[in-house]
């Protein structure tokens, strides 16, 4: 790679060796990038192949100018050596005298010296033209560097953002992966466990309350079945009637269908408490797999397709490998 230092042309070039000289520096200074891009390329290589293919393109054209160039002042110098071994040759072979060599020699002066204005306004015209290059070129160098810090600003932000939402998933402990995906699974079992004892609970809540309609018809046809004694006047029926009560009551049917009938209030008592328990418990279940896996996430779709969803737990994972691999990147 060229290097960018300062050089001085060689004292006693002539005109158009010093404006090779003069453009050969201006190539290599346009071919560099006034060293300003000499970092940027070295920097994009691999990352921005659109540009370094334009710098190579850009240096092509500047060595083929440079060359077509160097061609052109080397024709001229020869046709000029040319010239002015002609001259000489016509100067020996006629052999004028003193006034004519005189007159001849300034016209000589004069032509070198109009050649030399001549090829002096090509090489500014030409210095000139590389010079509109070369700005162009820093112009867009210039641009490109600036892409170059949006890019790595965006990059910061995101490496920012990935930081943020890995410390939100894992917190300061840092859950492992294997850990929340089995945690997960055991709530997703317990929560069908729950879920079965409360339809069993409901179910034979049902039976028992059918039960007890079928004892208090049992009750009612029972009473329905002692017999019914008259009476021959309305002073007597009463004390009839109470008697009959407490008859009944005494009756054992009646005590064994009223033992039974304390007996099933006592077992639906107990069960609705174990249901009340086990709703609690479906709640809390529910809660903490929900804050495992989301809100709005539904839970029997992920148990039957286990294999198409990514738990909390991958997520995180997948940021934290994006996280190393950004903090593994390492910028020139």
């Amino acid at each position: 790679m060229d290097t960018c230092k300062d050089k001085q042309p060689t004292p006693g070039l002539g005109v158009v060796d010093r404006a090779d000289y003069v453009l050969s520096t201006l190539g290599k200074g346009a071919v560099g990038g006034v060293c300003l891009g000499s970092g940027f390329f070295s920097y994009s290589k691999g990352k921005m192949a659109e540009d370094e293919g334009s710098q190579d393109t850009l240096r092509l054209q500047f060595r083929a100018m440079q060359e077509m160039q160097h061609r052109r002042l080397q024709k001229q110098m020869e046709k000029r050596k040319e010239k002015e071994l002609s001259l000489q040759s016509r100067a020996d072979d006629q052999k004028e005298p003193l006034e004519i060599s005189d007159g001849f020699s300034v016209l000589q002066a004069g032509e070198q010296n109009s050649k030399t204005s001549f090829e002096q306004r090509m090489l500014e015209d030409e210095i000139e033209r590389l010079r509109d290059q070369l700005r162009e070129t820093v112009d867009e160098n210039g641009r490109l560097y600036k892409l170059l810090k949006e890019r790595d600003f965006e990059i910061k932000h995101l490496k920012k953002k990935i930081e943020e939402d890995r410390f939100a998933f894992t917190g300061t402990a840092g859950v492992a992966g294997d850990v929340t995906a089995t945690k997960i699974v055991e709530l997703s079992k317990k929560n069908r466990v729950l879920m079965a004892e409360s339809e069993g609970a409901k179910t034979r809540v049902r039976q028992l309350s059918n039960r007890i309609q079928e004892l208090e018809q049992e009750l009612q046809m029972a009473l329905a079945r002692l017999p019914a004694k008259g009476a021959t006047d309305a002073g007597a029926k009463l004390p009839k009637a109470q008697m009959g009560d407490r008859a009944l009551q005494d009756s054992p049917e009646v005590k064994v269908l009223q033992d039974r009938l304390a007996a099933t209030n006592l077992k639906m008592s107990d069960l609705r408490n174990q249901i009340q328990a086990v709703k609690q418990e479906l709640r809390v279940a529910q809660k903490v797999l929900t804050s495992e896996v989301g809100e709005d996430v539904n839970i029997q779709q992920l148990l039957s397709s286990p294999g198409t969803w990514r738990g909390r737990a991958q997520q995180i994972l997948v940021l934290q490998s994006k996280v190393s691999e950004s903090s593994d990147f390492s910028w020139p």
